[in-house]
């Protein structure tokens, strides 16, 4: 089978997959657990087939890997470095991706890379390399894709807002206006400023104040208070499927008073610093944008930040940068069809 246009957004947290041919993407979000297929345990209770989660194998040099696993059910420390896209667990999650869309054929995937890594040329050349080619995904099941683009992952979410804005006044303001897309992932905090439609990238930037930091505090605080650890795996958890509370000592604990204050000790901060680096003068935008995993959760910090601006979340924002990737590129395909078939008129 053959896929025109696949996006996919690997995060640290989660990674997310956009394709189809209809007028909207199909999206599939899986978490970003990666480890040997042995190490993870099955269920014994609840009806547990014993089989990993999604039940996705793939093979990277010779290795299989489970993966789209919770964090909780892995041992291993995660990776947390620049140089995760050229690790072996970013590209067993890509082919992960590549695997959930059943095609032997790919025309274009686009993908995305933090802002800081993004303005590095070098980088970008060499992870569109090396997502290019015939990809051997499993013993006998190879994926060939023939081209790569690759954007700074608030972009995403940008033109993810014009394609789903149902207010025709935003995509007013996108086209003409000052616009400001944050997306706080687990790692990263990024953020991209356009003027008029355009990306400026002096303006542009990352930092690690990231949704990892608030829950690093919501943890430190739990163990300050009631004298035992509970792991920044399960609060993550906790958070991805919109639970403010988990077992502590088998009783259900309320975490939302430690996540509050962890959002007031982390995220005002971080957004200043993110201005105050840039020297992005927050008085002249006119929309504020927040995408990501972490996007509920930025939305008080941003309107004390920004209190004269329009502040706005992305529809089922985890989404937004990938669902953003595939409606660009789906657009240009459309307008390259459309000068083809002018020419030949």
């Amino acid at each position: 089978m053959k896929a025109g246009v696949v996006a996919i957004d690997i995060g640290y947290s989660n990674t997310k997959l956009a394709h189809g041919d209809a007028l909207v993407p199909e999206v599939k979000i899986i978490p970003s657990g990666v480890c040997a297929p042995d190490s993870v345990g099955g269920r014994v209770i609840g009806g547990g087939t014993g089989k990993t989660n999604q039940n996705l194998i793939v093979t990277v040099g010779g290795n299989e890997f489970a993966v789209g696993i919770e964090q909780t059910q892995i041992k291993q420390k995660r990776q947390r470095n620049p140089n995760y896209p050229f690790t072996e667990q970013y590209l067993a999650l890509y082919y992960g991706g590549l695997s959930l869309t059943r095609a032997s054929e790919v025309d274009t995937v686009v993908t995305g890379l933090p802002v800081e890594q993004y303005q590095n040329a070098s980088t970008v050349s060499r992870l569109a390399a090396r997502l290019r080619g015939e990809h051997e995904i499993a013993p006998g099941r190879v994926v060939s894709v023939r081209e790569v683009y690759v954007t700074a992952q608030p972009v995403g979410a940008f033109v993810d807002m014009h394609f789903q804005g149902a207010q025709s006044k935003y995509r007013e303001i996108m086209s003409r206006g000052r616009v400001l897309v944050l997306d706080p992932g687990f790692h990263t905090v990024d953020w991209a400023f356009f003027d008029q439609g355009s990306l400026l990238k002096s303006v542009s930037g990352s930092n690690a104040a990231a949704m990892s930091s608030v829950m690093e505090c919501v943890s430190v605080s739990i163990e300050y208070d009631l004298g035992d650890k509970v792991t920044i795996e399960r609060v993550e958890q906790a958070l991805r499927s919109d639970s403010h509370s988990i077992l502590f000592h088998g009783e259900e604990l309320n975490i939302s008073g430690y996540i509050e204050t962890a959002l007031d000790a982390v995220n005002t901060d971080a957004i200043t610093d993110l201005l105050n680096a840039k020297n992005l003068d927050r008085e002249q935008i006119d929309l504020v944008v927040l995408a990501g995993g972490g996007a509920n959760y930025y939305r008080r910090a941003a309107e004390k930040v920004f209190p004269g601006s329009r502040i706005e979340i992305s529809s089922s924002p985890v989404a937004a940068n990938v669902r953003g990737y595939w409606y660009m590129e789906r657009a240009r395909c459309v307008a390259a069809n459309s000068a083809a078939s002018t020419q030949v008129k």
